[in-house]
Parts: C-alpha cells; sequence; structure tokens
C-alpha cells in the first residue's frame, strides 16, 4: 500500500493476477481494478 498527499493505493497478487484500488483525497474518487491489474505508481 502506498499513502501520500494525493491519495492512497494498494495492490494485492492473486491466483487470476493483480487486484486493487486507489482513492483520491480530493475528489473522493475511487477507482477499482480487478484482473486486468494495478499499479501503484501514480502515489
Amino acid at each position: 500500500m502506498k499513502m501520500n498527499a494525493k491519495g492512497m493505493a494498494a495492490c494485492a497478487a492473486t491466483s487470476s493476477g493483480k487486484v486493487g484500488f486507489e482513492y483520491t483525497w480530493s475528489t473522493g474518487a475511487v477507482s477499482v481494478f480487478g484482473t486486468e491489474g494495478c499499479s501503484e505508481r501514480s502515489f
């Protein structure tokens, strides 16, 4: 999991790929990533 002034993101590896989410503090937007993968690079 990564967190900074922009928001937070987390990824987990499963048997079917990487899943996770991103949350942006300023907008309250939540993005959920399924088996297509995810990244914590923007945080």
